[in-house]
């Protein structure tokens, strides 16, 4: 009974967190006064905010010497983007699978209508191995969801060219976030996904958790969220989807990003940050969402290992302490290679 229930709990946190990272949706922001946009920008950018947000109870190493944003541009190239945007894909098409529905042949091809299954929001964590769109509902890419938690007969297999550039990305990532706001501490956490949206006339949100352009502020959804990280793989404008634009939603207005495949968007995660996303009208868009917290209780490795992760470094580290009590003086768990 301990243990179906410990399966419970873990497949409800792992909807809540994929719930909320899609669109960070938990946690709506009231009271906006202000819905004028200023000129989009179309090029790298730096800017300082004030904080506010207590960044002064962080650890040293993790205070960031201002608050702010940057974007920067060809952080991959058009041949990555396109590579990681097929990942998602075989990883959605996996997931309709398991769901019951199985896609044609080649229906992700550039310039082939969108699939109506599909429209709207859905997101691909190929780290902790869980996919959802609101059709398809919530399904394991590694393992079977339910009380048993059995290994699936068929699971998803990442390539090694997908999963050393995912790494890349994750790792370039924390590098531009160390380097901008000057930090010696940070750890990348979970969830991290790929979010895909697909436009439609005739689309209509199923319920809260796809209605993923509310104004909303990271820290608020995900206490440990401290910065985040937001790479486009695919062009706006009217080139691959219309619509979909990043806007921080300032006191003096609206302050928009256009989407550029390559292009990434950075910044402090507390309440310095209200932004949304502008609904996608037509298209599709294909963004990498990533943050990196500084409280290294709730770290997440990037396996990237075929398995399922929903433990925080935390827990796995609990885990292993109690199972170590029951063990032999001379025998000891030993840690995976990658959380050395």
């Amino acid at each position: 009974f301990a243990r179906r229930k410990a399966a419970g709990a873990a497949m409800r946190r792992s909807l809540g967190l994929l719930a909320a990272a899609a669109g960070g949706l938990l946690t709506l922001a009231a009271g906006i006064a202000v819905d004028m946009d200023a000129a989009p920008l179309d090029q790298p950018y730096r800017a300082s905010v004030a904080c506010n947000d207590d960044y002064e109870s962080l650890p040293r190493g993790c205070q960031p010497q201002a608050c702010g944003r940057a974007v920067f541009d060809n952080v991959i190239t058009s041949e990555e983007a396109a590579s990681l945007r097929a990942m998602a894909d075989e990883a959605l098409a996996f997931a309709a699978r398991k769901a019951g529905h199985d896609l044609p042949h080649g229906w992700n091809t550039p310039g082939q209508t969108p699939l109506p299954l599909l429209d709207g929001p859905s997101i691909v964590d190929v780290n902790t191995g869980f996919a959802r769109h609101s059709v398809l509902g919530l399904q394991g890419l590694y393992r079977d969801l339910g009380k048993k938690r059995k290994p699936t007969t068929e699971r998803f297999v990442l390539n090694q060219l997908h999963r050393t550039l995912y790494q890349r990305v994750g790792r370039t990532l924390e590098s531009l976030l160390t380097s901008e706001f000057g930090l010696s501490e940070l750890h990348f956490s979970a969830p991290t996904f790929v979010a895909r949206l697909q436009g439609s006339a005739a689309w209509r949100a199923r319920d809260v958790h796809d209605e993923y352009w509310h104004p909303h502020v990271d820290r608020n959804n995900t206490a440990h969220y401290h910065y985040s990280a937001l790479l486009y793989l695919a062009e706006g404008g009217g080139e691959d989807f219309s619509g979909g634009e990043f806007q921080f939603m300032d006191p003096e207005g609206n302050f928009t990003v256009v989407p550029r495949a390559g292009r990434v968007v950075i910044f402090t995660s507390g309440q310095e940050h209200l932004h949304r996303v502008r609904p996608v009208t037509q298209g599709v868009r294909y963004a990498i969402s990533m943050w990196f917290t500084c409280d290294a209780a709730m770290a997440m490795p990037q396996f990237l290992d075929g398995k399922m992760h929903n433990t925080f470094h935390a827990k796995r580290e609990a885990g292993k302490k109690r199972q170590r009590r029951h063990l032999p003086r001379n025998h000891r768990v030993k840690a995976p290679k990658d959380e050395l």
